[in-house]
């Protein structure tokens, strides 16, 4: 996943009408070079610029951005340490009319979350999008 392809998937969900929570697990981006720390900070600015309610960030590089950006009041941010940390809180967080957005680089191996909180039927449907794509997103609206 790319910072820009992140924003677009931000954009994007922003405008999908929900009824509950909209919330974003978002990890590293992979092969930024010399603008790494510039482009997971975009990133994080533009979920403060989103209507998300809650941002979990998975990784050290989208961490550390996090850590340096002012959050604004109103939005929930949980860093995660590892999948099963981002595991617990999509399970304690997600209900019925709640929003997900999952988008990192494929290194971040999200679909480990997704297959752990998501039925079985599901996890068969993502993983050969996963695979063919590489760079990998997934909304669901929870009803």
């Amino acid at each position: 996943a790319s910072a820009s392809s992140i924003r677009a998937a931000l954009v994007t969900a922003d405008n999908i009408p929900v009824k509950g929570k909209r919330i974003a697990l978002l990890g590293d981006i992979a092969e930024c070079g010399a603008l790494s720390d510039e482009e997971h900070d975009n990133v994080v600015q533009s979920v403060n610029e989103s209507s998300f309610n809650v941002l979990l960030p998975i990784g050290e590089k989208i961490n550390a951005a996090v850590s340096r950006c002012t959050m604004r009041p109103d939005l929930q941010c949980l860093p995660c340490a590892t999948h099963d940390e981002a595991i617990r809180h999509i399970k304690s967080l997600v209900q019925s009319g709640d929003l997900l957005l999952v988008k990192a680089s494929a290194s971040g191996r999200l679909e480990k979350v997704i297959k752990s909180v998501w039925p079985e039927e599901y996890g068969q449907m993502i993983t050969p999008y996963i695979k063919r794509r590489r760079a990998w997103e997934f909304y669901s609206a929870v009803h």
